[in-house]
This record gives C-alpha cells, structure tokens and sequence, in this order.
C-alpha cells in the first residue's frame, strides 16, 4: 500500500511537469544547456590503446541501447527524472558470459523499487540471481545457480515491467538521488522571484529562507558534475577507460586543441 502511494505520487509530479509550461520549458532548457554542446572525447594523451578504447565507447554511444537512444538521449532522461522527483535509474545490461556492456537503459522512477526484506526492512536478504550466465531464474535463498553452479549475489532492486518484476544486482543500477538543499522544481523555475527585502532577482534563482540563492548556472555545474562523476566515469570503466577522459563540456573547454566534441 504505501509504495502504491509513492508510485501514484510520482506519476501525478511528472503529470504535473509535462503538463506546465513553466516547468516543462524550464528542464528542457536546462537538458539543452546540459547536453547541447554534447561530450568531450580526450584523445590527446600519447596512449594507443586508451585511445582505441575511447573510440570504441564513442562509437556504442551513438545507439546506447536496443530501442536506438544515443547516450545523450539516456542523459537528458535522466536529467529530466532529477528535476521531477529527484531520482533517476539506470539499467545497466551487460552479456553476462563475457561481462561485457550490451546496453544502458533509464528506468522510471515510479516502477522502480528497493527489494526490501518484509521482516528487517533491509535489501539484499529476499532474492538471489545468477550473474554468470544467461539463467534468468530468480531464487529465494542464497545456494548456487541450478546453471553453471555459480554462488548467486543478492538481489537490491525490482522493477516493475509489463505484469512483473525485473531484479536486479548491486551493479546492476544506477542510481542517482538530488541532495541538493532545496526543491528545485518548487523554486528554481520560478522568475524574477522576489527576495525577503521585496527586491527582486535578476534571471532565475533559487532559494528560501535558510538558503543562500544559486544562480540557475549553479544548478547547471552541480548536476554536471554529478552526471560526469558517476555515470560517464562508470560507462567508462566498462570500456576499459579509467583516467575520466569523458566528460560534459564547459563553455571553455569545447574549443580545446586536440579535444574533439561528438
């Protein structure tokens, strides 16, 4: 009952989002400041290898998954879902045989739960999969795949899709939560907002009584960082790529010598 309660709370915010024009302008043009520009790819360092290795990530980034999303199509999702509700997901899905990345998918928030323990409340401790091999049976106690007797890992996620639920591993999401101090869909959209003095604010910013007002600029670098740190890094590594060589440009760095945007 009570996830039933936050599954239709969330639906009802994006509703909300889509169907305002004030909300809806204001995440498209922050996707847009966000990914306009698209991804730096630095192949300027005298490495063979870690270069070929970029240029195969930069080449699987232009269909990241089945249904053709580029990677910056999953990016500007997920940035949609932070500025909704605070939360994005992103599946994960590799070929287990060979641990390689097939596909990145964003899952949505609404359908997307932690598998929880009915009795400690905990993740982990309900179900069990094999992450070996291609066995998608899902078991309720931690023994060895029925498969390749491989030892089963925990199951920390479900999500809800067509009639059932999907389980997934630690590795197997990404998770993403805004720890921003304020709601930013209550006030960053909000121009021209007066201060407590009855002056007004030049542009959009954010900010409430014990909060010190941000620039929408501010907000900008904040999820920046936040999608480079955690997502491109993580991509990254799947491909072999660890000196975070991919990354989202600042204004000052798409003109680099040596540096080519994609």
């Amino acid at each position: 009952m009570e996830y039933s309660y936050t599954r239709s709370l969330i639906q009802e915010l994006y509703i909300l989002a889509h169907e305002n024009i004030q909300i809806r302008k204001g995440i498209f043009d922050i996707q847009e400041k966000l990914f306009g520009n698209g991804l730096i790819w630095d192949t300027s360092d005298n490495d063979p290898e870690q270069n070929q290795l970029i240029k195969d990530f930069q080449s699987w980034s232009v269909s990241s998954n089945i249904s053709g999303v580029s990677l910056i199509g999953v990016l500007k999702d997920l940035e949609w879902d932070l500025n909704v509700c605070d939360h994005a997901y992103l599946e994960v899905f590799r070929k287990k045989s060979e641990s390689k990345l097939i596909q990145i998918r964003r899952l949505h928030p609404a359908l997307v739960e932690l598998d929880l323990n009915k009795k400690s409340g905990l993740p982990g401790e309900t179900h069990f999969l094999c992450s070996a091999c291609e066995d998608e049976n899902i078991y309720t106690a931690p023994e060895r795949c029925q498969s390749c007797e491989t030892e089963l890992v925990p199951s920390y996620y479900k999500y809800y899709h067509r009639g059932r639920y999907i389980y997934f591993g630690k590795d197997g999401i990404i998770e993403l939560s805004n720890q921003l101090p304020y709601n930013r869909m209550l006030f960053f959209l909000i121009p021209d907002r007066p201060d407590h003095s009855g002056k007004e604010f030049d542009g959009i910013m954010v900010g409430d009584n014990k909060t010190k007002p941000f620039m929408i600029d501010q907000i900008i670098k904040d999820d920046r960082k936040a999608i480079n740190e955690i997502i491109l890094k993580r991509l990254s590594e799947e491909f072999g790529v660890w000196n975070n060589k991919i990354f989202i440009p600042d204004s000052n760095l798409v003109h680099k010598d040596k540096i080519k945007t994609f």
